[in-house]
């Protein structure tokens, strides 16, 4: 079934095209280009769910150079499970106010024989600094049938909420546009790229103000599962999030878990980070990294590591710095564990241990540490720490005349040492 109703007079319209397509889904081609709806007020659910009996096929959509006015500010899931082929909405002018936009690609393209389709490129759309609030949550989820996203030129400045922007879009390649992005209103990107084991940030990355203000607060699995399918040449470089503002973040729990980035990428933070207590799990079994370094980070008020990088298995530095505060750290264990290869696990010469309780598994049985690495260790844990704590440094050794005194005197408060001895 096709319908062409290309220059359609419709200005005269007014009221709802709510659900004008929905569920014709035996469409295989619609074209609507030059629609005047500007009279219009809601466009919710307008093509919800066409093409679904398609047979794999899927729909091709000609939408450019629609007239859309500041009555129209419902579009709420206007896409959302259509099955779509190919599609084209060139020119697109949002209205003078905000409409409302929340899932409107949610799950295109989601299920056997729809996925892996179309190009989305939405650069020509104008008038998109009227979104605010909540309108980014959800809004391509499981969206499997997208391939690439052109989002240059966009201001999403004044939106807040991106719960799940892009999550689980399994297929998505590349946002276009990324360094021409800037959330200055964001609150939350939990979830946002989770999921998306095809995107790469080789050719399109965030820039240096991708988040510029000190108002996100939540970066809970923001790219778990990110880049995971990908293999060989396809490999991405670690997303820039270097100079993200992180002064509201209160969670990176799992923030980049079970990722995959090519070989000998370094993740560098210059985070001031108040809030932020916890890395829990922050770079769970992620693979490709060869270095995290929060050499220039602030992070004043950390008090648990535990299993930030266990299972990294390339990884092979981790530096903290002079502004990493972890006086309140009472949880050390397996933060490297698993990470065979690892050989450097740097802390400031003055870093104070005074809450320690755990340092069991510290590394994989396999790695040996840089001796003097461990040497601070245990001198800056003899010079702040009281507690019975157990130490497992495994195969790295310590230097007698360097750390032998602190490591008696740590014996001594009761801890359980386990190493390679000294030298």
């Amino acid at each position: 079934t096709s319908l062409d109703l290309t220059n359609w007079d419709v200005s005269t319209v007014t009221g709802q095209a709510t659900a004008c397509f929905l569920s014709m889904v035996n469409l295989r081609y619609i074209n609507i280009s030059g629609w005047d709806m500007r009279n219009v007020t809601s466009h919710n659910t307008f093509m919800r769910s066409i093409g679904e009996n398609s047979a794999g096929i899927g729909v091709d959509i000609v939408a450019d150079d629609i007239l859309f006015d500041a009555n129209s500010t419902n579009w709420y899931q206007m896409f959302y499970q259509a099955k779509i082929n190919s599609i084209s909405v060139r020119n697109w002018r949002l209205g003078a106010t905000s409409a409302s936009v929340g899932q409107m690609w949610r799950d295109v393209g989601n299920s056997t024989g729809y996925t892996d389709k179309f190009n989305l490129d939405l650069s020509s759309w104008t008038n998109t600094s009227t979104l605010s609030g909540l309108n980014m949550d959800n809004w391509c989820l499981n969206s499997k049938g997208m391939k690439t996203i052109d989002l240059t030129g966009w201001d999403l400045s004044n939106c807040t909420s991106f719960n799940s922007w892009f999550n689980n879009c399994s297929f998505l390649r590349e946002i276009r546009g990324l360094d021409t992005l800037s959330l200055d209103s964001c609150t939350t990107l939990s979830s946002a790229f989770s999921a998306c084991g095809r995107l790469s940030f080789n050719n399109s990355n965030f820039s240096n103000t991708f988040l510029p203000n000190a108002t996100c607060t939540n970066f809970s699995g923001t790219f778990y599962n990110c880049g995971d399918v990908l293999t060989g040449a396809e490999l991405s470089v670690v997303p820039n999030t270097a100079n993200w503002n992180m002064s509201a973040a209160t969670s990176v729990l799992n923030m980049f878990r079970d990722n995959i980035y090519r070989a000998g990428e370094v993740f560098t933070f210059n985070w001031n980070a108040p809030l932020l207590t916890s890395f829990y799990l922050t770079f769970y079994n992620t693979k490709g990294i060869a270095e995290i370094n929060f050499s220039g980070a602030t992070l004043p008020a950390v008090i648990d590591l535990r299993q930030m990088a266990q299972n990294c298995s390339q990884l092979e530095r981790i530096v903290f710095g002079a502004n990493c505060d972890f006086s309140g750290v009472s949880a050390m264990n397996n933060i490297a564990n698993g990470c065979g290869i690892l050989r450097r696990l740097q802390f400031d010469l003055a870093v104070d241990f005074s809450s320690v309780t755990s340092m069991s598994s510290i590394a994989n049985s396999t790695s040996v540490l840089e001796v003097s690495d461990y040497d601070l260790v245990l001198n800056r844990m003899a010079a702040t720490n009281t507690n019975a704590v157990t130490i497992s440094f495994n195969n790295t050794n310590y230097t007698i005349a360097v750390s032998g005194a602190a490591r008696s005197t740590l014996i001594g408060n009761g801890c359980t040492i386990t190493d390679a001895g000294g030298i």
